[in-house]
């Protein structure tokens, strides 16, 4: 069963993350769209840490200083400012090519978002 977690932000913007059981951990396939740009990274292998990124920013919602990074096969980094954003940069790269696309998302989303990504992986 395919479970499927979705971001749109004002601009249009759409990162979507796929997530389909395999033994004990789950892959994922990430897809971006912005303006002039469709990328997808299929058949990542993702652990905890991927969660834990995003719990980490829902626990931190009031603003953090410095960067929060993931750095995997995905590439993902969230700088907070002093209005309640969040800018989550995605990098996405395979076999030569890379993309790349940035996305605001408010403070207030980031518990929700968590629990989404956690529910994603969760097939008990």
């Amino acid at each position: 069963m395919t479970k499927e977690v979705v971001v749109v932000n004002e601009c249009g913007r759409i990162f979507r993350i796929e997530a389909h059981p395999y033994d004990e951990y789950f892959v994922m396939s990430f897809f971006i769209e912005s303006p002039g740009l469709k990328a997808c990274l299929n058949n990542v292998t993702l652990t905890v840490d991927f969660i834990n990124f995003f719990r980490k920013m829902a626990d931190s919602w009031k603003g953090w200083t410095g960067e929060v990074i993931y750095d995997g096969e995905v590439k993902l980094v969230a700088v907070s400012d002093s209005f309640g954003h969040i800018t989550l940069s995605i990098t996405l790269e395979a076999d030569g090519w890379t993309a790349k696309s940035s996305f605001r998302i408010e403070a207030g989303r980031l518990d929700s978002l968590a629990t989404e990504i956690d529910n994603i992986s969760n097939y008990s």
